[in-house]
């Protein structure tokens, strides 16, 4: 029986599994996907939480895992009809395929045992402790730990099962990644607002391709990209989108901030706890990475805390990570107020975007 078993092999999963073995726990990753794995993501780290909780946990950036221009100046917001601002904070960027996989094997190296291409299908307990039913490989297998951290992201196979009832909108994200330049300074991560339509959209470079991303409401997101977003670019900048991608995916992300933010959602029960964007940790910025990486920590620590005082860790873990909820309030406060002026004065509105940018880029927790 495993002491703790980690649900996700991203960020937090990589940081709870770390933390856990380092405080004397027998700790196992289980990972849906064959690793290493891709993520639809910036693959950005912005902000003191993400860059500081990274060199702690992992120590500094080997070679091949930041890719060019390898450190951005910052973010560049743009609105229609108003004048772009620029939010200033060297952040480093990788693809996340490369970046998760490095923080993985750091937990291994800790002492993490790993078990990917296993997809839970099943959860239960008894007598103390859980039994987390996987398959891989068209085979089952039962596996019991006394804890179970969540770290399966915005569409949490777990948070699902512990809360049918929750309602949870989720946003559609698709990414193209096209080979060469685009016509924007690559050394800031661009993002785009047309909250009157409730979308957004970004570009990056990495490499020698760039990035277009572009998020919105379920079912729409891909309608906007082919008649509102391309031809937007390909009118302001001048670039041929008739050109074929080199790639393109896509993902779904949960927005629940209001759950989160009343208490009526808590991103933990007896002994399982959710982190990251399981737990609706993910920043209405879009940065995640940071409060990921933070709430593994501390779901780690709960469960070592319960362990020795003989408590649920549910009760510590939601203690811990009280202040990181009055955080994404806080945040969401200055989101809201940057969508709903843009109809009537979009720089007003770029004003509280780049404000809700510079107030979580140095959270006081």
């Amino acid at each position: 029986m495993w002491d703790v078993i980690v649900v996700g092999a991203g960020p937090g999963g990589a940081a709870a599994a770390k933390t856990s073995v380092e405080l004397g726990l027998k700790t196992l990753i289980v990972e849906k996907k064959r690793l290493p794995r891709d993520k639809v993501c910036s693959g950005v780290l912005s902000g003191e939480m993400a860059k500081t909780f990274t060199r702690e946990l992992f120590g500094e950036f080997p070679d091949g895992v930041l890719v060019p221009p390898y450190y951005l100046k910052g973010v560049m917001v743009h609105a229609h009809g108003a004048e772009s601002a620029a939010v200033e904070d060297e952040m480093p960027i990788a693809w996340r395929k490369d970046l998760d996989y490095w923080m993985v094997e750091k937990a291994k190296e800790q002492g993490a045992e790993v078990l990917d291409s296993a997809k839970i299908v099943g959860l239960s307990q008894r007598k103390g402790r859980y039994t987390l039913t996987i398959e891989s490989k068209g085979e089952k297998e039962e596996l019991d730990a006394k804890f179970i951290i969540g770290a399966d992201g915005s569409v949490s196979w777990l948070r699902g099962f512990m809360f049918p009832d929750l309602k949870v909108h989720h946003n559609q994200q698709i990414r193209e990644c096209y080979e060469g330049t685009f016509p924007l300074d690559r050394d800031y991560l661009h993002t785009f607002f047309d909250t009157v339509r409730k979308f957004w959209f970004l570009v990056n470079h990495k490499g020698d391709s760039f990035v277009l991303e572009v998020s919105g409401n379920l079912g729409e997101t891909k309608k906007l990209k082919e008649k509102v977003v391309k031809p937007f670019l390909t009118e302001k900048y001048g670039f041929d989108f008739n050109r074929t991608p080199r790639w393109t995916d896509g993902c779904y992300n949960a927005k629940f901030f209001d759950e989160i933010i009343s208490g009526r959602f808590l991103p933990a029960v007896d002994n399982i706890m959710l982190v990251g964007d399981a737990g609706g940790f993910q920043l209405p910025t879009g940065e995640g990475i940071g409060t990921a990486l933070q709430t593994g920590v501390l779901a780690a620590s709960a469960a070592s805390d319960a362990m020795k005082k003989g408590l649920k860790a549910s009760d510590i873990y939601i203690k811990k990570t009280r202040p990181i909820k009055e955080f994404v309030k806080e945040i969401n406060v200055l989101a809201k107020k940057g969508r709903f002026t843009i109809a009537e004065n979009p720089q007003e509105s770029v004003s509280a975007i780049v404000e809700m940018w510079e107030t979580s880029l140095n959270p006081v927790l």
